[in-house]
């Protein structure tokens, strides 16, 4: 597999996104979703890949080492995102997959000049009916969000979740389809 922080391969300046997952022992979904992340970190869009540990879990550790990410301990996240090596952070839950093409409207919205947070329209399932949002739980995660570090500079606990932080922010939307994780 190809390491996850691989630089400025493509051009992009170093300090692009810094990707954050939290896990609870979700070895096959976090493998997907670090496959859908291959081509920014190809074209040097992603400067690191960190996997936020909520629960201990040998597979999730050995998926996250492969692939080059850092795994931390779910009690050092507020440090992990004050030391963040990119300027925003791209926060996924596992399993969720970004769609082809993710990077361009990615770096359009960095380049943008304004720091304004972001998510992801999500795909729907196919044969889902009408009511497929309605069911899909409350993830503020679940459509991804996208956000410049200094919205979470001042985080001082570790007890917080990635969605407890997510669920406070406003975001736009971007045109980028993300395939939620099939999770409850």
């Amino acid at each position: 597999m190809v390491p996850l922080a691989l630089g400025s391969a493509g051009g992009y300046p170093q300090e692009m996104l810094s990707v954050f997952i939290e896990t609870r022992a979700h070895s096959a979904e976090l493998a997907l979703t670090l496959a859908s992340l291959v081509p920014g970190a190809v074209e040097g869009v992603i400067r690191e890949v960190v996997v936020v540990e909520r629960e201990p879990d040998e597979a999730t550790r050995k998926v996250a080492d492969n692939a080059g990410c850092r795994l931390i301990a779910a009690r050092q996240l507020a440090a992990a995102l004050r030391s963040a090596k990119g300027e925003w952070l791209l926060w996924l839950e596992p399993g969720a997959r970004l769609s082809e093409g993710w990077t361009e409207p990615v770096v359009a919205h960095l380049a943008g000049g304004a720091a304004v947070a972001a998510r992801f329209h999500p795909l729907r399932p196919a044969g889902a009916g009408w009511s497929w949002r309605l069911r899909r739980g409350r993830s503020a995660l679940r459509d991804g969000l996208l956000l410049p570090r200094a919205e979470v500079s001042t985080l001082q606990s570790g007890d917080e979740s990635l969605d407890a932080i997510a669920r406070r922010r406003k975001a736009i939307r971007l045109p980028v389809s993300i395939r939620p994780s099939a999770g409850p």
